[in-house]
């Protein structure tokens, strides 16, 4: 159930809803840029690492 603050005069307030719809896009795209990251980066890196070790 999706509540709103009702302002004085009863009508459905909507101030600051862009900021936190625009604050979740931005985490959402920090989570999965971050999970890219993770993903291909740090088994490279690791990858390199062993090579360096064995070599």
């Amino acid at each position: 159930m999706i509540t709103h603050a009702i302002a004085m005069s009863g009508r459905v307030s909507e101030d600051g809803l862009s900021e936190v719809i625009g604050f979740i896009l931005i985490l959402g795209l920090l989570v999965v840029v971050l999970s890219l990251y993770v993903t291909y980066v740090v088994p490279s890196e690791g990858r390199t690492h062993e090579i360096e070790q064995i070599g």
